[in-house]
Parts: structure tokens; C-alpha cells; sequence
């Protein structure tokens, strides 16, 4: 008898080989193992520095990466993970946009990044002064991280970073020639989706282990994630008036949910993946919302109801008034 123990947690590749009998004389399977291994534990892991890219391997990765930019609760991990899944690979929340980011203050209804309150301040690290030094590293530094864990030039490279706070304008910069897809959906469907996976018992809460949103905080709670989400969308607008347009897609979650045919075509055609539509209706059907398990859907779940407009029966008036007064003009402007 031989066993061998896959362990699909190592970052590493096997360089063990091994001469099988005929396939009709070998039999597989898998077994559980009680026995403790640290080599199951990522932190216990070092992976070796892996060679520099070059400069045409760092161009040649720049143009396979294909970042969808979307706030969370957007329809992001669908599109990204399920939708886009043939011929390509996926990152999930590298969430590089988060440390770029960083929220410095909130003022009235708009909320300021540190990388823009001090742009103008010589010592601080992304200063506009080393502009031209930081962002050319960071070039590097993005491009050869992905590499270490990818190890692919050829393929496409999906990554999702849906977030509260957006730093697409920053990877525009530094990668003007990776595609970007920029995700919209309606923000208030966005925040009654956030406060639904926040309530007693919700999927955030067993997730992070955070305080579920009661009542006496839920209207405080809505104002500020109206203010992120007014600011995001006001980058992510940014972003799509300044990135080449012939390496720029927007999208509208609503679009995707209800001709989801139609916006996939759109979508491979962008990513220049030649697909079948008999395949497209293949992914379609498999990730559909109404394959999924009864058990993982519904009220308090990470799959919710996948139902535009769902926002209309959960708020207030008074809620409404508050969402309306810092969101309204940007909604309107992405045509909600």
C-alpha cells in the first residue's frame, strides 16, 4: 500500500514523483489525518524569494491582470469568482486598496484619504514629491507579489477588491495597462445587504466576531456607510475618467443579474477570451442564485436574495432622508 498526503494549503509545489502500476490496479483514496502538522499553519510557512520579473515579464503580467474595482455586497465574488471562472485565474481580496486607502478623517458627508491630506507633505511616504519613485516601486512590488503566488505569465488574472473604501485611481496609475472592471450597484441596496449580514446572528458577525447593529446604532451606522460609499463611488468615477478606455469596462450589477447572457459576452469579449455561448449558458446555470442551497441563502446569510431594489422595504423614512441627502446626487449621476 502507498500513501501520499496531498496538502493543498502549502504555497509550494512537490517535486516528488512517483512510477504507478496500471491505472486498473491502483485504487485511491482519501483519509483523515488526527495527527497534528505545522505545516498546515500558513505563518509556519516560508516560501523562497522567487527570482525577479523582468521588465518585458513585468509588462507581459501588467496586461493579463484584470481588476474588478465595486464596493462590498456589490455582486463581486459572483462576477469574479463564478461568472469569469473559464480559462482564467482569481485573487480574492489581495486587499491592497485598503492599505493605499486609509481613511484619515470625515468631514460634513465626505470622508478624506491619507494619501490625499498628505500628498503635499514631503515626509510622508506616498508624498506627490517621490510620486514618480514610490509609484514606479509599487509597480514592482504589486507585479512580482502576484507572481510569487500565481507563477503564471500567460493566463488572465482575476483580482476582486470590493471595499468600503476605494484606491482604484492609485492601480490605474501604477498599472495603466492592466484592465480594469469597474462594478456598480445600487448603494443603498449595498448598506441593506451590509446591515442584513450585521444583525444578531448574521454571517458577519460569525465571520469577524463583531457587535451586531441594534437599533440604537443602526441610523449612525447608515450615515457613515453612506459616507464610504459616497466616497468610493466618487473615485471609482474618477477612475473611469481617466483609465484608457479601451482597457476600461463598467458594469452595473442590475445589468448582470437580469441579462446576465448579454453582460458575460460583454465581459469575455473585453477580457479577450474566446468562449462559447452554449459555455457562457453552462456557467450561467451553474452559479445561478437559484442553485444555491436553501440552507446558505436568505436573511442573514452571505448569499442574501440577489433582489435589486430590496432597499425600498428595509429603510425608514427617516433612514431614507439620511441616505438620500449624501448619496442622492451620485446616484443619480450613475443613473439609480
Amino acid at each position: 500500500m502507498f500513501i501520499y498526503r496531498i496538502n493543498v494549503e502549502t504555497p509550494t509545489s512537490s517535486s516528488f514523483q512517483i512510477k504507478l502500476l496500471p491505472i486498473e490496479q491502483v485504487g485511491i483514496s482519501e483519509a483523515e489525518s488526527s495527527i497534528p502538522e505545522t505545516f498546515d499553519v500558513l505563518s509556519a510557512i516560508s516560501k523562497p524569494r522567487p527570482k525577479e520579473l523582468t521588465t518585458e515579464e513585468e509588462d507581459t503580467l501588467e496586461k493579463n491582470l484584470v481588476w474588478i474595482c465595486s464596493s462590498a455586497r456589490s455582486g463581486s465574488t459572483w462576477l469574479g469568482r463564478d461568472l469569469l471562472s473559464h480559462e482564467t485565474k482569481y485573487i480574492n481580496e489581495p486587499t491592497i486598496t485598503d492599505h493605499l486607502a486609509t481613511i484619515s478623517s470625515y468631514h460634513d458627508d465626505k470622508i478624506t484619504r491619507m494619501i490625499d491630506r498628505a500628498k503635499n507633505v514631503g515626509s510622508y511616504f506616498f508624498s506627490d514629491m517621490y510620486k514618480d519613485t514610490w509609484k514606479f516601486f509599487l509597480r514592482k512590488l504589486i507585479l512580482n507579489r502576484i507572481h510569487a503566488e500565481m507563477e503564471d505569465l500567460s493566463s488572465k488574472i482575476i483580482i476582486k477588491e470590493a471595499s468600503e473604501i476605494d484606491a482604484s485611481d492609485i492601480i490605474s496609475e501604477c498599472l495603466p495597462n492592466s484592465k480594469l472592471i469597474i462594478l456598480l450597484r445600487d448603494g443603498r441596496d449595498i448598506i441593506d445587504s451590509d446591515l442584513d449580514g450585521r444583525q444578531k446572528g448574521g454571517w458577519m458577525i460569525k465571520q469577524t466576531g463583531a457587535k451586531s447593529i441594534g437599533e440604537k446604532n443602526r441610523k449612525p451606522y447608515i450615515e457613515r456607510r453612506a459616507k464610504r460609499w459616497y466616497s468610493l463611488a466618487t473615485n471609482l468615477i474618477k477612475t473611469m475618467e481617466v483609465h484608457n478606455s479601451n482597457l476600461l469596462l463598467v458594469i452595473k450589477y442590475e445589468d448582470l443579474r437580469k441579462n446576465t447572457l448579454v453582460e458575460l459576452k460583454k465581459l469575455y469579449d473585453f477580457l479577450e477570451i474566446k468562449i462559447l455561448d452554449e459555455k457562457i449558458m453552462e456557467i450561467i446555470d451553474k452559479f445561478s442564485f437559484e442553485k444555491i442551497p436553501t440552507g446558505q441563502k436568505g436573511k442573514g446569510k452571505f448569499y442574501r436574495s440577489a433582489s435589486p431594489g430590496k432597499w425600498k422595504e428595509s429603510f425608514s423614512s427617516d433612514e431614507k432622508v439620511i441616505i438620500d441627502r449624501i448619496m442622492g446626487p451620485t446616484l443619480k449621476k450613475l443613473g439609480y
